[in-house]
């Protein structure tokens, strides 16, 4: 189940994978079955573990106003303090924090209770989930760049393959017909050992993720 036969391998290769592909597909392989197998984890652990987050957040940031707002300030607790705000306004320099620990401890505990609020009831479906597409997706992308392209004095250059490149064949589409969908499909039932895996509903989450974070500032999505 870490490999295609060889109907499989017929097929990959009508759909225009190159063998450069077909390597890196198969080393995704076993992470595909493991995060498709993975057991669904109860809602209520996960918000459990927010909630324990949010409380230490919460102990972290009681600490820190205690100390500004304390009348006494013993040698140890201002030691303490003067430390802190000493590593904040470095971390701050370097563009790595904000330049305020509870400002920073505050936001971290409305990050965790924005998790909590954003749980669905129950978990999702594996078949529905994003991560294996994207290891699918990305496999597709090294190979073919490993085919097309060679690196030489740090810049891309044509490989051996010469002439022309041709346009990247496996564009994300969960449509019927699409040669992505087939290859998913595919890969699917390699890694489940399965037949007919339609991945769909894998492939319209990932594509929903992809258009998010192609949104998002800063964000590389290949």
């Amino acid at each position: 189940m870490n490999s295609f036969h060889r109907d499989q391998l017929t097929e990959l290769r009508r759909l225009g994978v190159t063998d450069e592909q077909l390597v890196e597909l198969r080393r995704i392989l076993p992470l595909c079955r493991a995060e498709a197998l993975a057991p669904l984890t109860s809602m209520t652990d996960v918000r459990d573990e927010l909630t324990q987050l949010r409380k230490v957040m919460d102990a972290a940031l009681t600490t820190l106003k205690r100390w500004e707002s304390a009348r006494v300030q013993t040698p140890a607790l201002a030691e303490a303090r003067a430390r802190v705000l000493e590593a904040s306004f470095d971390l701050a320099e370097k563009g790595t924090a904000t330049g305020d620990a509870a400002d920073a401890v505050h936001f971290a505990m409305i990050v965790a209770e924005q998790a909590a609020a954003r749980l669905p009831k129950m978990q999702r479906r594996p078949e529905a989930s994003a991560g294996p597409i994207l290891r699918i997706h990305e496999a597709l992308v090294r190979g073919w760049g490993r085919t097309y392209y060679t690196v030489r004095r740090g810049d891309d250059a044509p490989g051996d393959a010469g002439g022309a490149i041709p346009p990247f064949p496996h564009v994300p589409s969960s449509g019927a017909t699409s040669p992505f969908r087939k290859i998913v499909g595919i890969c699917f039932d390699a890694a489940l050992g399965t037949r007919d895996n339609d991945p769909e509903r894998a492939i319209k989450a990932f594509m929903r993720w992809r258009a998010g974070a192609k949104r998002s500032q800063g964000r590389q999505v290949p």
